[in-house]
């Protein structure tokens, strides 16, 4: 059975194998919650097949306040390795 994060997997997943042979990864999700799950997960896949020192920019953006940005700040510190990633928000 197919659900509806198929295709936003397989998307995510393409972008950040394409992104690891091209030696940077670049990925904006807006809307993305408290936790920037998509913009986390590609990041992930990214740095797996990446060159070590490989660029990877995250910008995500959350239109509504999310209190002070802490929740999201500690999953990405949690899921990505420290200062590996340059997070933009």
């Amino acid at each position: 059975v197919v659900d509806e994060e198929y295709f936003e997997w397989h998307d995510v997943l393409t972008a950040a194998l394409q992104a690891a042979r091209q030696g940077s990864l670049a990925v904006a999700e807006v809307g993305a919650g408290a936790f920037a799950i998509w913009a986390v997960r590609a990041a992930r896949a990214f740095l797996r097949y990446a060159a070590p020192h490989a660029p990877c920019t995250l910008l995500v953006v959350e239109p509504l306040r999310l209190e002070d940005g802490s929740v999201l700040q500690a999953h990405l510190q949690r899921n990505l390795p420290g200062g590996r990633c340059k997070i933009v928000s």
